[in-house]
């Protein structure tokens, strides 16, 4: 499930450019839920 939207928040410093190179998706979805929550938009 998503974070709720309070709580929601980034564990990696490098999410920004894991967004640019589309690897918020597809294959690393469950990982990317975890890690860069906020910036892969998965905050509900």
């Amino acid at each position: 499930l998503s974070p709720p939207a309070a709580t929601c928040r980034d564990e990696r410093l490098n999410c920004a450019a894991i967004k640019a190179a589309h690897s918020c998706d597809d294959v690393f979805r469950a990982t990317m839920m975890q890690q860069c929550a906020r910036t892969c938009c998965y905050c509900t």
